[in-house]
């Protein structure tokens, strides 16, 4: 089994108003071999997803866990929404990336779009939102209720004149990372609808919930297809395992065509299409469908129960079979690479509305020279319809003219045909690349590769100065107005191409604003102050913000990313050592590589060599406050270094035989103490087993050293541990969250050093969720614990146990961050930035303020001990605030600070601990807290105070 190699060397282009970094292949015929993987590694990263939120106990996603947590979310209690003087809301802005986007499968142009004064657009990410263009979908603007499920899978809109500004919004996603693996459904709920052209939208209450005339309950979780009869306004949409309709705009639906057994993920996958008279319709049903009398392509004239004939993939030798058609065979595994067989069909109607194109998923294999579809086109002038033979072996464009690339389909995953809508024979197909033939792929002399830049590489059969076609193609839109410009949908988000019948397409960005990247882990500069940062995406490699210029010119946008394409993201992390600047990065399965950001662009791949093939998304470890010392896992056994800017895969590395020997599942999270390094700085290392283990003086401890196991009683065998968190000021506080389903997820102790930790479940009011991450922000003033949740990030001032108070943080101007999947934080003490990275919308970025200015490994501060201080005096002033010594005469000296209840510091005196006063006539009216603390802050005195 061979995994993606990453590029050891980089070259900069500079881009109009932008920059690159993209990637050389390490050795001939890299771009061939990840060609080979993109089925192979979307496989792995739906088993890493369902790994996550499975419930460890039954081995699935529990079903209706999206819907509830949701349901609850939309009642959670947020910090805007309770007493002011208690909690100050942070305010989190978006940081990008603005110009690059995330996995689209919604796309559409308003009808009525003519060019010029309407140019209304609308797309939808998955995981992301709806997102709506006013200029013909150039820059974007996020619409979404920011209370309900993001996972937008498909758009149609209303076309009849006077019901034009009628939208609707198919959820879920059965094909892709995010769907449930092996089975239950996670990010679908329902049917969105807009009666006001996309400005707003609200759920169908008749798509959620179970009904009793759907055996199947779940059917509107997975949306993949919408469409509205331009009569008729019937609503059209492929539910799980089948199709319904809606005759009312969606208050009420039925089946109209279905299966009649229950389908899981890829089985229940349909389409839909109608012809613009409204004279016939169009359905698929995937051959995957265990109900082999469903399976294939329907027409109707009516679109009524009972009117359906299907037309093709009917029982062989039958009358609705097809020359040339695969036979129905599900011998192939249930999920994955399939042996046999065709599986989901897409559909597209010619110009002349007189030929339809079905494009049928066939279980080859594009690495050894055959389209991973067939391609089938029938005269449906003619009864009963005629059909081509099978036109799949044309499905091949030559790469840099030369190369044969054949198409792929990552099993179903990216597919899409769609003929041009003004010139008959001209088609325009998509899977991992985009092809395009002016004679219907009768041949391949006509063919064009079209698009899908490989991981770096170039073609000379279009131009792509930006490198924005990016592989795997969802959807293709052209424009009303101009039939030749065509927008596309993809994992890299929105291109554009102004004439898609050029001889040599031209692709332009059109992700401005649309902030869409799928988040496994963020990172920031360790340097105070500065706000560059890093994440690692769902196959959009590392993205780079460098808005401080440390390594790179100003960019026109300051959230704008440099992007280092390498599949699927990971751990990334940026830091200053001995006068250089380290950007760190990693692709799936732990494929790591370290740049010299100040020597030339220096580079080294990092992974130990001759090691196995690691978890998909790698949780690498490298401490911040003493960055020498780094961490990295190999499935259960870990290696260490304590010269991260030297070490390689081949020199550098010890194996730490203590930690294998005793750990029971692979590592998904590590934390190490915050602050200088001492003998007794802690490390914790969370597996996918349920198990939680500790280890003192991890980077100077005898390699055979056993950690401790310190797991919680009550935490579930077989559950992953996320994340940890240390509190920076008092190393024996931590946090430990698990991300599956049905289990307990938060864990807090305030003895993590004692031979057997004592472990609280501090979820309270917060039960439903899928936990990914946890922060504990030190305040001068106090404590504050962050959780990132699948329904967005969550925050409390104190733990106890299931009396835990946990409020949601908002964020964005249009509360993109709100239920957002909050899969990554980043917190820098020194300074408490927080940095949020999402799953779906980017990142977001937030000081909290009230940052400690001393780290320690003591407890935390005795506060309000009369003996320190006796009082402060008054309340109410508008000159001056006294206060009065105690008798504690071991205390050297004090700190007093003044601050606003947002957290920022308007006063800081150190002086000797005496009594004394502090001018405030300066301040404007309003409310601050004063705080006096002990120098070994042993003590510390809080007192609210009001400016008149």
């Amino acid at each position: 089994m061979r995994k993606y190699l990453l590029p050891l060397a980089l070259a900069f282009i500079t881009l109009s108003g932008a920059w690159l970094l993209s990637a050389v292949p390490e050795r001939e015929n890299a771009s061939e071999e990840m060609e080979e993987n993109e089925q192979e590694n979307g496989e792995k990263r739906r088993y890493y997803e369902w790994l996550l939120a499975r419930d460890p106990v039954t081995g699935k996603i529990p079903e209706g866990a999206r819907q509830r947590e949701l349901a609850w979310a939309a009642t959670a209690p947020t910090k805007s929404s309770m007493n002011p003087s208690a909690l100050v809301a942070n305010t989190y802005f978006p940081v990008g990336p603005s110009r690059n986007g995330g996995r689209t499968r919604a796309l559409a142009f308003d009808i009525r779009n003519n060019g010029t004064s309407n140019r209304v657009v609308l797309a939808g990410g998955i995981n992301s939102g709806i997102f709506r263009s006013t200029d013909g979908g150039v820059t974007w603007t996020y619409v979404h209720n920011s209370e309900e499920v993001r996972s937008v899978s498909c758009l149609a809109q209303d076309t009849r004149p006077g019901f034009q500004d009628t939208w609707y919004a198919g959820t879920g996603e059965a094909i892709g990372a995010s769907a449930g693996y092996p089975s239950g459904f996670v990010f679908g709920y329902g049917i969105l609808k807009s009666t006001d052209n996309g400005l707003t939208w609200t759920k169908l209450a008749s798509t959620v919930g179970t009904s009793g005339q759907f055996a199947f309950d779940n059917s509107f979780d997975l949306v993949s297809n919408i469409t509205v009869h331009p009569t008729t306004g019937h609503v059209y949409a492929c539910a799980h395992n089948g199709i319904v309709r809606s005759t009312d705009g969606g208050n009420t639906w039925g089946f109209v065509l279905r299966s009649t057994a229950a389908s899981f993920t890829f089985a229940g996958v349909c389409d839909i299409l109608i012809n613009r008279a409204g004279s016939q319709l169009f359905a698929a049903i995937s051959g995957r469908n265990t109900d082999r009398a469903a399976a294939g392509v329907w027409t109707s004239t009516t679109g009524d129960v009972n009117s359906w004939t299907r037309i093709a993939g009917g029982v062989e030798n039958a009358a609705d079979s097809v020359p040339g058609w695969r036979a129905y065979d599900l011998t192939g595994p249930s999920v994955g690479d399939f042996t046999a067989g065709w599986g989901r069909i897409v559909l597209g109607l010619s110009a002349n509305q007189d030929q339809l194109y079905a494009l049928v998923e066939n279980s080859l294999s594009a690495s050894a020279g055959q389209p991973e579809a067939d391609l089938f086109r029938g005269n449906i002038t003619a009864s009963p319809v005629t059909w081509s033979g099978n036109l799949g072996v044309n499905l091949v464009g030559k790469f840099n003219g030369t190369t044969d690339n054949f198409l792929q389909t990552q099993g179903g995953y990216d597919m899409e045909v769609v003929p041009h809508p003004t010139i008959n024979n001209t088609v325009y197909v998509g899977g991992v690349n985009m092809y395009r033939s002016t004679d219907g792929f009768n041949t391949t002399t006509n063919n064009l590769f079209m698009g899908g830049t490989v991981r770096g590489d170039t073609s000379n059969t279009y131009t792509d100065p930006d490198q924005i076609s990016h592989v795997d193609f969802h959807r293709f839109r052209f424009d009303p107005s101009s039939p030749n410009r065509l927008l596309v949908g993809s994992d890299g988000g929105i291109a554009l191409t102004n004439d898609a019948t050029a001889t040599k397409p031209l692709w332009q960005n059109a992700n401005i604003g649309y902030q869409t990247f799928q988040y496994y882990h963020v990172n920031m500069d360790g340097a105070v102050g500065r706000r560059n940062f890093v994440g690692g995406a769902q196959d959009n490699g590392t993205s780079y913000r460098d808005l401080n210029n440390v390594a790179f010119p100003s960019l026109p946008d300051s959230n704008d990313h440099l992007i280092i394409p390498s599949g699927d993201g990971g751990q990334a992390y940026l830091y200053n050592l001995a006068s250089n600047y380290y950007l760190l990065l990693s692709a799936q399965e732990g494929n790591a590589v370290r740049f010299n950001l100040f020597g030339q662009f220096n580079s080294a791949r990092i992974t130990p060599e001759n090691t196995d093939q690691n978890v998909f998304v790698t949780y690498y470890h490298l401490d911040d406050d003493n960055p020498d010392f780094m961490y990295f896992p190999i499935n259960d056994t870990l290696y260490r270094t304590t010269s991260s800017t030297s070490v390689t895969s081949s020199s550098g590395w010890v194996r730490m035989a203590g930690v294998d020997a005793i750990l029971t599942g692979d590592i998904y999270s590590m934390a190490t103490t915050k602050g200088p390094y001492s003998a007794s700085s802690m490390m914790l290392i969370g597996t996918s087993d349920g198990k939680l283990y500790r280890l003192l003086d991890p980077a100077n401890t005898a390699s055979n050293t056993s950690p401790v196991d310190i797991t919680p009683g009550n935490m579930t065998a077989g559950s992953v541990v996320k994340d940890i968190a240390f509190n920076p000021r008092n190393h024996d506080t931590a946090i430990v969250v698990v991300s599956n389903y049905n289990v307990n997820s938060v864990f807090w102790t305030g003895n993590a050093s004692a031979v057997s930790p004592t472990w609280t479940v501090i979820e309270g009011n917060l039960t439903l969720p899928s936990f990914r991450s946890c922060e504990i922000v030190a305040k001068t003033s106090g404590v504050e614990y962050y959780v990132g949740t699948t329904v967005g990030l969550y925050s409390t001032t104190s733990v106890a146990g299931n009396g835990t108070f946990w409020t949601r943080e908002n964020g964005g101007p249009k509360g993109e961050m709100n239920t957002a999947v909050i899969q990554s934080l980043a917190y820098r003490w020194k300074d408490n930035a927080l940095l949020v990275g999402t799953h779906g919308n980017g990142m977001f970025y937030t000081t909290i303020g009230s940052a400690i200015t001393i780290p320690t490994g003591t407890n935390e501060p005795i506060r309000d001990n009369k003996n320190f201080i006796v009082k402060a005096f008054p309340t109410i002033t508008n000159g001056v605030i006294n206060w009065q010594a105690g008798n504690m005469l071991n205390v050297s000296s004090i700190q007093v600070q003044v601050y606003n209840l947002a957290g920022q510091v308007l006063y800081n005196q150190k002086q000797q601990y005496q009594s004394g006063t502090v001018n405030i006539s300066g301040l404007p009216s309003g409310s601050y807290i004063l705080t006096i603390t002990s120098s070994d802050r042993k003590y510390q005195f809080i007192r609210r105070f009001t400016k008149n």
